[in-house]
């Protein structure tokens, strides 16, 4: 067993009862509970310096995520040596295609780093992050990422439990993974480097309520030439919270859009 949970609360010995319901014969011995909180390339580091000491058919059980217990997808991969890796689909990195719409193909494939949860809940409790929109401005691979995660601890502080961001990306310089049909290799990343992103707004700086915001488009231009930036978010037909549909607008400026 590897997670970050530490030998405080009662989540290891927990996963140790699970485990033996299952099968009283089984058995659990630990590599580390002590991983930095929600580091996952800590976790790879430990995993990929353990696993070819321990023999063939061993499964290890990784959990590095703020979502695990809720119903996140497991990954379960079998490495070259034999061996079982048991992770959350914490959804961490992300992969951006590049397709040609006249031939109908993918031409370039590369991978994006979507930040961690804002507000990590606990480990019973649901909370999510990833991509909601991307929206190229330019021919050269540029780009605005819409960055959205929810988290419980949020919402039960009063808030909607939503943290929304808005990040400019570049594939220029990124490693083309169109090829690559996975990013690890027997538990630790191979080699690769990721579009390069820098922080362009963050919506719960500006704003007292952030929905689930969730579209994002250009709107018109402005008499001074600048862009206006549309997002909209909905109340999903929902009595779950104060939900609302909410549209908002910035005024940007966008050099070299081609």
């Amino acid at each position: 067993l590897t997670t970050d949970f530490g030998l405080a609360g009662p989540y290891v010995a927990s996963m140790k009862g699970v485990a033996l319901s299952v099968d009283p014969n089984l058995q659990v011995h630990d590599l580390t509970h002590h991983i930095e909180p929600f580091n996952i390339w800590q976790a790879s580091y430990m995993l990929a310096g353990t696993i070819d000491y321990w023999p063939k058919g061993t499964v290890f059980v990784s959990v590095v995520d703020p979502g695990v217990g809720t119903n996140r997808r497991s990954v379960v991969a079998k490495t070259r040596s034999e061996h079982y890796v048991v992770t959350p689909d914490n959804g961490s990195l992300a992969r951006v295609l590049a397709f040609d719409a006249r031939k109908r193909i993918p031409v370039a494939e590369h991978v994006y780093e979507v930040e961690p949860v804002f507000e990590p809940s606990p480990i019973d409790a649901f909370t999510v992050n990833g991509i909601d929109e991307l929206l190229p401005i330019d021919n050269a691979g540029t780009m605005l990422v819409m960055e959205r995660s929810f988290s419980v601890l949020g919402f039960e502080g009063g808030g909607s439990g939503n943290y929304v961001a808005l990040y400019e990306a570049s594939t220029a310089g990124a490693t083309d993974v169109l090829g690559v049909d996975a990013l690890y290799d027997g538990g630790s990343p191979i080699t690769f480097t990721p579009m390069s992103k820098r922080s362009v707004f963050v919506f719960n700086d500006e704003l007292k309520w952030v929905d689930n915001i969730e579209g994002m488009t250009f709107g018109p231009d402005l008499p001074d030439g600048r862009k206006t930036l549309v997002f909209v978010s909905d109340d999903n037909f929902s009595d779950f919270g104060p939900q609302m549909t909410q549209f908002i607008v910035l005024a940007v400026d966008i050099e070299n859009v081609g």
